[in-house]
């Protein structure tokens, strides 16, 4: 039976953070000794080395870099177990990391929040925006509770629960007083600067998929932004136009600076998912904020 305690993981992801046996023990509030002692049996146990001592401070072996990731998913589940359980006491404590797309974040964040503090007010909230793509890590090693963006071509495997939550109608936008902005054809905009956000790859390729399944030539002229800030900028003070969620055009950012080009051809809608760890509920704070976020979300498609 393993005799490895969670006070040898909390030391061993301290020393990893300062570099040192000196400052780790100083940030932990121990004497060094008994923080060796500690890393010694933390080894002995597991029956490899698991850190280089050298001049300049500590490094981890190979081991202990696998280790530590393994450490800090131990822990985060331990920490979430007890907000947990403190939040079915009916406090109001603990933390909470949430990943969103830019648009989600956008356009149902600021209605949820509000919502969420009601009830959590003294909740540590992480809100990362981002594509799915970039924050899988978070997820996999339990450091975020939730995502909720555009589905994304990947292969999610067992560990990753994806549920649809709802379709987003799609639409292409422009700026008001677009010359080509009462066209009625998707051919009409073939020689348009199209804009793509998200992965290079996959938006380049849904948007060559559309004309292609209307049987025309897919544009020449595409220019990739990453930042959904960015590409509305840009559009609402170019030419260049963009296929977006129609939900878009509620925004109070936005929404005034852009509008629908209304072409007769159909434009498939894009799932919206929320992502998490197969094997870990969410806590009663996350489901709190994830019904909030649906709530928003179906307000703004009454609307439209």
């Amino acid at each position: 039976m393993s005799k490895i305690k969670i006070h040898h993981l909390r030391q061993f992801v301290a020393i990893d953070r300062e570099k040192s046996l000196r400052s780790a023990a100083r940030s932990l509030g121990l004497a060094q000794p008994v923080l060796s002692r500690g890393l010694q049996e933390l080894e002995a146990e597991l029956g490899v080395p698991l850190v280089e001592r050298h001049s300049r401070g500590i490094n981890l072996t190979v081991a202990g870099q696998r280790f530590l990731v393994r450490a800090n998913i131990a822990l985060g589940e331990l920490r979430r177990a007890e907000e947990e359980a403190a939040q079915w006491r009916g406090e109001a404590t603990g933390a909470l990391a949430i990943g969103l797309s830019h648009i989600v974040q956008d356009m149902l964040l600021p209605r949820a929040y509000v919502a969420f503090r009601r009830e959590y007010p003294e909740i540590k909230l992480d809100i990362i925006e981002s594509f799915f793509p970039k924050i899988r890590s978070d997820i996999d090693d339990g450091r975020m509770d939730f995502y909720i963006g555009p589905r994304v071509a990947a292969n999610f495997g067992n560990q990753l629960q994806v549920d649809t939550l709802w379709n987003a109608a799609r639409v292409i936008v422009a700026r008001h007083g677009h010359p080509l902005g009462g066209v009625k054809y998707l051919k009409c905009l073939c020689d348009s600067e199209w804009v793509v956000l998200g992965s290079r790859a996959g938006g380049v390729a849904a948007l060559e998929s559309l004309f292609y399944e209307n049987g025309i030539k897919p544009p020449k002229s595409v220019i990739f932004i990453e930042s959904i800030l960015s590409a509305l900028s840009f559009v609402s003070s170019t030419d260049a136009v963009m296929i977006l969620p129609k939900m878009i055009l509620s925004s109070n950012l936005f929404g005034k600076k852009i509008t629908e080009i209304n072409i007769s051809e159909n434009i498939v809608g894009i799932d919206i998912v929320k992502v998490k760890k197969t094997s870990v509920p969410l806590t009663p704070a996350a489901e709190c904020f994830l019904s909030q976020l649906l709530r928003s979300a179906n307000n703004i498609m009454e609307i439209q």
